[in-house]
C-alpha cells in the first residue's frame, strides 16, 4: 500500500513513467513474497488502469481494471468498488459512451448510499456525475447537481463549473475558477492530475484573447506531457485545442519529441492539414502579433487606454518610469504603431483590451 501511495503521488504530479516503474516494482515484490497478488494489489492495478487511460491505451486500461476486480473480488469496504466504478465511468466517457458513464457513476452513488465509503463522500460522487453530464450540455441539470454538492469550493465542482462557463463563452469567469483550483491543488486531486485543469486554463486564456499567456502555458504543458505520453486530457477537450496547437507549432521552437507529440495530437484530433486551413494570412498575422504581447505589456496597454501617464503607470505597477518607456517602445514595435492612440486602437482591433 505504501508503494501504491508513492506511485499515486507520482501520477498526480504527471510523472507517469515514475508511477509505472513504482507500480511494477510493488507488484513484482508482492508476487515474489506471496506467489500471487494479494487483495491490496487491486490499488496498484487500478492505478495502472488510470495511467493507461491517460496514455489513451484503452484496451490495457480496461484489462488492468478487470484484474483489480479479480484480485479483490470480495472487498471488505466499498472504497474499491466505488474507485472501480469511477474508473469504469472515465473509460466509458473517453470512448464516447456517455450514457454508460452516467449509469456507472449512478451505480456508485447507489452503493455509497447502502455502504458508505471511507474514501469518498456523497458530494464527491455527485460532482463526478455533473462532470459526466458535461458532454450533453444540459446546463440546468448540471446546475442542479452542483447545487446538490452544496460546496462552491469542491475541487471537482470547480472543474465542472469552469468547463461549463467555457462552453457558455464566459472565458474570464472560467479563468478565475481555474486559477483558484490550481492555486489550491497545484498537483491535482485524487485520480485527477492537474494537467486537465491547466489545459482548461489554456483554453480560457485563448478564448479570452490572452494569446501570449495561452501559448506559454500550452508550451509548458506540452513539454511535461510529451515524454510521459500524457494524451487523454488533450482528446477530452477535442477540436477546441486544434487552433492553439497549430499556432504553437507555427510559433514555438520545441524539441523534436514535443513537435512529434503535437503532430500526433493533431492527428488524433482529426487535423492533418496546415495552419493556413485554419486561419487566413491576415488572421494568422494578427494572432502572431497578439501572442507576442506579454502579460506586463498588456497591463501597460490597459493603463494607457485608461489615460494613465508614464509616471502614473509606474506607480500603479511599481516600476520605474524608464521601464514604462521601454515597455511602450516594445509595444509600439510589436504593434507597428508610433504613439499611444495608435497602440490603443490596434490593441482593440486585436481584442487585447
Amino acid at each position: 500500500i505504501a508503494g501504491a501511495d508513492s506511485a499515486s503521488r507520482a501520477f498526480l504530479q504527471g510523472h507517469l513513467r515514475r508511477c509505472e516503474k513504482i507500480v511494477y516494482q510493488v507488484l513484482q515484490h508482492a508476487l515474489v513474497q506471496r506467489g500471487k497478488l494479494p487483495e491490496p494489489a487491486s490499488i496498484a492495478l487500478l492505478l495502472l488502469s488510470h495511467l493507461c487511460l491517460m496514455r489513451n491505451e484503452m484496451a490495457q486500461a480496461r484489462q488492468f481494471m478487470q484484474q483489480a476486480t479479480v484480485v479483490d473480488p470480495n472487498p471488505t469496504s466499498s472504497n474499491m468498488p466505488v474507485n472501480i466504478a469511477i474508473t469504469r465511468a472515465k473509460l466509458q466517457a473517453a470512448l464516447g459512451n456517455h450514457e454508460a458513464a452516467w449509469s456507472s457513476i449512478q451505480a456508485a452513488r447507489a452503493l455509497q448510499a447502502q455502504r458508505p465509503s471511507g474514501g469518498w463522500r456523497d458530494q464527491d460522487l455527485i460532482a463526478y456525475e455533473a462532470m459526466f453530464r458535461l458532454p450533453e450540455g444540459d446546463w440546468d441539470e448540471i446546475e442542479r447537481l452542483l447545487a446538490e454538492v452544496g460546496n462552491d469550493e469542491h475541487p471537482v465542482g470547480l472543474l465542472v463549473r469552469a468547463e461549463m462557463l467555457l462552453a457558455q463563452n464566459q472565458a474570464a469567469a472560467a479563468e478565475e475558477l481555474l486559477q483558484r483550483f490550481l492555486d489550491s491543488y497545484p498537483n491535482g486531486i485524487a485520480a485527477e492530475p492537474s494537467l486537465n485543469a491547466r489545459l482548461l486554463l489554456t483554453l480560457a486564456l485563448y478564448e479570452g484573447h490572452k494569446l501570449n499567456q495561452a501559448r506559454q502555458l500550452l508550451a509548458e504543458v506540452i513539454r511535461s506531457a510529451a515524454p510521459e505520453r500524457f494524451i487523454q486530457p488533450f482528446l477530452t477537450h477535442g477540436r477546441r485545442l486544434v487552433p492553439l496547437l497549430a499556432l504553437l507549432q507555427h510559433m514555438e521552437t520545441v524539441t523534436s519529441e514535443a513537435e512529434a507529440f503535437v503532430n500526433e495530437l493533431l492527428g488524433l484530433l482529426g487535423f492533418t492539414g496546415s495552419i493556413s486551413e485554419l486561419f487566413s494570412s491576415d488572421e494568422l498575422q494578427s494572432m502572431i502579433t497578439a501572442a507576442s504581447i506579454t502579460q506586463r505589456e498588456l497591463e501597460v496597454l490597459q493603463l494607457v487606454r485608461d489615460g494613465y501617464s508614464n509616471r502614473q503607470i509606474g506607480l500603479k505597477l511599481c516600476i520605474a518610469p524608464g521601464t514604462v518607456k521601454t515597455h511602450l517602445a516594445h509595444i509600439y514595435g510589436k504593434l507597428e504603431v508610433n504613439n499611444r492612440v495608435q497602440a490603443v486602437s490596434e490593441a482593440r482591433t486585436l481584442q487585447l483590451i
